[in-house]
């Protein structure tokens, strides 16, 4: 399950809703101004009750906006300090677990999208820009993971299958990630490691997506994910030490391996400040977890429902 990096990729469509003038377009209108110049998002906006496009550029490592018409013609364009909106809402996760005797879990959790300065705010991850140049990012990091695990309250009336086992709850990560802007699919790869001292292990991902936009108050982001958890990981989750050993449980040794994820995440803006959107991703997990005594499925699926509003 991940609003994780799925989630920084599919986040990214929150605000970028494209009007009926697309990136391609805008690119084009842009370089009539500025041959050096590159589009990098679209928006629609009100002013004075009339419609306009708002499409931000950058030109010699400088954000600018142009304020254009539905017709195509760009009437202002000025030094952008503002960056992309701050969104700020609530969601929740439904994940269909992996785990034997374990009912599907339901975690809500606070989202907030948008950058100020240098920082950027990815659902419930962040980080801070190192480097930019738009179509490459670098950034440190720090991830947080809730419903990865295990509890006792979530356990099926009458099985004894995690007795005597210590909750398996929220951990947090730490490490880098890159971004890179391929303009057919935006890439990104994440090296992550275990900051919470629960299991002092290590993840990397790599994620591939595309944004479409249908109309212009919805998109679209189809991804594909693979995630590495070295064997600390996977055995914090999923393993079985020898002193908890029982005639129903046997012990077990989880080594490093390899999840592979397919998902989608749309968001819908319904007015001029306010979002609904939403995911669901289908997980194909690696041998070393399926074979666990505490796991009855190689796969699970998980979706994301939540609201935002614009500052």
């Amino acid at each position: 399950m991940m609003i994780k990096k799925s989630a920084a990729l599919s986040l990214l469509a929150i605000s970028q809703v494209t009007a009926a003038i697309d990136m391609q377009e805008a690119q084009r209108l842009i370089a009539t101004e500025y041959e050096d110049a590159k589009a990098t998002e679209i928006r629609e906006v009100q002013k004075g009750g009339d419609k306009f496009y708002e499409i931000e550029f950058v030109r010699q490592n400088t954000e600018y906006e142009a304020l254009v018409t539905p017709q195509g013609r760009i009437v202002d364009i000025s030094e952008d300090g503002g960056g992309p909106p701050l969104i700020i809402g609530a969601a929740v996760i439904f994940d269909d677990t992996v785990y034997r005797d374990l009912d599907s879990q339901v975690i809500p959790v606070p989202v907030i999208y948008g950058d100020i300065g240098n920082f950027w705010f990815r659902g419930i991850s962040f980080g801070y820009y190192l480097y930019d140049d738009n179509d490459v990012k670098i950034s440190p990091m720090i991830q947080i993971n809730p419903g990865d695990g295990y509890e006792e309250d979530d356990v099926k009336s009458g099985s004894r299958l995690y007795d005597g086992l210590e909750d398996r709850e929220l951990t947090v990560d730490f490490g880098v990630n890159f971004e890179y802007d391929m303009g057919w699919a935006e890439a990104e790869v994440s090296l992550l490691a275990d900051v919470s001292g629960e299991h002092d292990g290590w993840t990397a991902a790599f994620s591939l997506g595309k944004t479409y936009n249908p109309t212009n108050t919805l998109s679209v982001v189809p991804s594909i994910s693979a995630i590495y958890r070295d064997d600390k990981v996977n055995q914090y989750f999923y393993g079985v030490e020898p002193q908890f050993e029982t005639d129903f449980r046997p012990a077990y040794e989880a080594d490093g391996g390899i999840d592979y994820e397919i998902g989608v995440f749309t968001t819908w803006m319904f007015t001029d400040r306010w979002y609904l959107y939403g995911s669901a991703s289908y997980t194909l997990v690696d041998d070393e977890v399926d074979s666990s005594p505490l796991v009855d499925s190689d796969n699970s699926v998980s979706a994301i429902f939540g609201i935002g509003y614009v500052f």
